[in-house]
């Protein structure tokens, strides 16, 4: 706004100059030395540094000042100006009034726009009654009373008040959305921060459950082992060193079992085949290991998917697989995964034992937890169908668009 000043009042300026030149060749005119001054010293209010500084408050008042009277001393002068031809009074003072109303304009915006419509009002009104003084002083009283010149005034008065009314708006509006922004965009650092530290949170809880299912069962077993080789050693050393025997077998089983899981976590069947063909594998692995009957159906094409839920539905995939080894006792698995629509579905399904999932949030089901956990953080529904003797379903839906 205040770049807009400058040039305005810099173009007032030129013209100022070129107007005083056109009458310094006229010998029937006289220059009028305020018409150069006024837009002058303004401009140079303007241009001062301290305008842009912290000082710039100060100086703005000034500045509105000077453009609300400067215009108004200008007419003045020309109302004094012998030199100038003679129109009715009315006509003069009715063109100057017009005239003016481009020039006081800006500074009713201005002030409009930095301050409130109180002092739009006080502007505005203070004009009025200066004009109407200057029209007493230079002019005739009965020129004032003319209908033509006072409805002039009236009608700048009303104008300048209504443009200020509508700049305020329109500042208080900026500023209400201005606030809105300010705190959305808290609220949003906020809830980033609070996803950064679930995330976070739960990553943790990932890879606790992760070494759960692989280090504890390993170390617990060879503590059983080694506890029973230190009871057999005196007594029964042949069956103390079948024992140890085994306990070496159950930690070098332990040790290729940890480093699967460590290579897993990286997730490299996501970057070297996608998801269709990872999840494919895993299967396929899965049921080769541990002599499962499988039955696959995976969709060659998947459509685009993001590496968010192409990880999501790995882990979810690979979490219900190692559930139905570990706990569902079953000899057939089938593992379907396609595009259905904007919808992305995998479902994971087994004819073992089951069991009661209305129980699995009471207990301490880690794996089934991480998985409607992964679901939720990619928005996806994630349902289980399981009774005792019947089997498990796993189904994961997530909406990934057309």
């Amino acid at each position: 706004m205040l770049t807009v000043f400058r040039l305005f009042t810099g173009l007032r300026v030129i013209f100022a100059i070129i107007f005083a030149v056109a009458r310094l060749a006229a010998p029937d005119q006289q220059v009028r030395i305020f018409e150069v001054l006024e837009p002058a010293l303004l401009m140079f209010v303007l241009s001062l540094p301290a305008l842009r500084g912290r000082h710039g408050h100060r100086l703005l008042p000034v500045a509105l000042v000077i453009a609300g009277i400067g215009p108004l001393v200008t007419q003045a002068e020309a109302l004094l100006d012998d030199r100038a031809p003679r129109l009715p009074i009315e006509t003069i003072l009715t063109l100057q009034t017009w005239s003016s109303m481009i020039v006081l304009l800006l500074p009713v915006v201005i002030i409009a726009w930095q301050y409130r419509f109180q002092q739009v009002v006080w502007f505005s009104l203070g004009i009025t009654v200066l004009n109407a003084v200057i029209i007493i002083v230079t002019g005739d009283l009965e020129a004032l009373k003319s209908a033509l010149v006072a409805s002039s005034l009236i009608f700048r008065l009303i104008t300048f008040m209504v443009t200020g009314w509508l700049v305020v708006r329109l500042m208080e509006v900026q500023r209400e959305q201005r606030h809105a922004l300010k705190e959305a965009n808290r609220q949003l650092i906020h809830h980033a921060a609070t996803l950064e530290q679930l995330t976070t949170t739960r990553e943790r809880n990932r890879l606790a459950r992760e070494l759960h299912d692989t280090l504890a069962h390993t170390l617990s077993a060879v503590a059983v082992q080694l506890e029973a080789v230190n009871a057999l050693w005196s007594t029964k050393p042949d069956q103390a060193h079948a024992r140890l025997e085994k306990s070496i077998q159950v930690t070098r089983s332990g040790l290729t079992e940890t480093r699967r899981v460590l290579q897993d976590l990286r997730a490299s069947p996501l970057e070297d085949l996608g998801l269709a063909l990872a999840v494919r594998s895993l299967a396929e692995s899965t049921a080769s290991r541990s002599g499962l009957e499988l039955d696959l159906h995976v969709a060659e094409r998947l459509g685009s998917v993001t590496p968010d839920i192409e990880q999501a539905v790995y882990r979810i995939t690979q979490e219900a697989l190692a559930n139905v080894v570990s706990h569902a006792n079953a000899r057939h698995l089938t593992v379907q995964l396609g595009r259905f629509g904007s919808h992305l579905v995998l479902t994971v399904s087994d004819d073992g034992q089951g069991f009661d999932p209305t129980a699995h949030k009471s207990a301490k089901r880690f794996g089934i937890q991480g998985m409607c956990e992964r679901a939720e953080m990619i928005g996806g529904t994630l349902e289980l169908e399981s009774s005792s003797g019947q089997g498990t379903i796993v189904m994961l839906s997530i909406e990934v668009g057309t």
